[in-house]
């Protein structure tokens, strides 16, 4: 384990599983407001809030921005 050998310290997160979403994303901002949230790799604000219904295995992502201003729900089967 990376916290065992002195690699990280005792505050930083060991991730148990990582998945890369953005193929998911729209990673569509608005026309008129790319200057503030950037595109591509550099945007900001990709995505907000997130929560996990544990009873139905469901993970729910909101991605900010991906309508125009209007931002989109994710939902994931986790099993």
């Amino acid at each position: 384990m990376k916290r065992a050998a002195g690699a990280l310290q005792p505050w930083q997160p060991q991730p148990y599983a990582v998945i890369d979403i953005d193929e998911h994303l729209l990673l569509s901002p608005p026309e008129w407001d790319v200057i503030m949230v950037g595109s591509g790799d550099q945007r900001r604000y990709r995505i907000g809030d997130a929560a996990f219904d544990r009873a139905s295995g469901l993970l729910y992502v909101l991605e900010q921005y991906a309508d125009g201003a209007k931002p989109v729900v994710h939902v994931w089967k986790v099993k």
